[in-house]
């Protein structure tokens, strides 16, 4: 999930304010570890993360992953239905 979706109201694309825990990746581990960080040297986006989206619960179970291509977006509403969901 990307912090900006909190900075939008939902009417206009965003989610609004979340009471959940979201994180950064600076070091790639995190990306790397669930298979979203390029890694492929021959190819132009190696050393970045694929727009992937892992909801986890709070026993740490991993719920949910979704991993996409770098030219396809996430869709917040989704998102906020599967967290719900769960």
């Amino acid at each position: 999930m990307h912090k900006e979706w909190t900075k939008k109201d939902r009417k206009k694309g965003g989610i609004g304010p979340m009471n959940i825990p979201m994180l950064a990746d600076p070091t790639h581990k995190i990306s790397k570890n669930y298979g979203a960080l390029i890694e492929d040297e021959e190819d132009d986006a190696c050393g970045v993360t694929m727009r992937a989206t892992y909801i986890i619960d709070k026993d740490g179970i991993l719920r949910h992953s979704q991993c996409n291509d770098l030219p396809v977006g996430r869709n917040p509403n989704e998102v906020l239905r599967l967290v719900e969901a769960f």
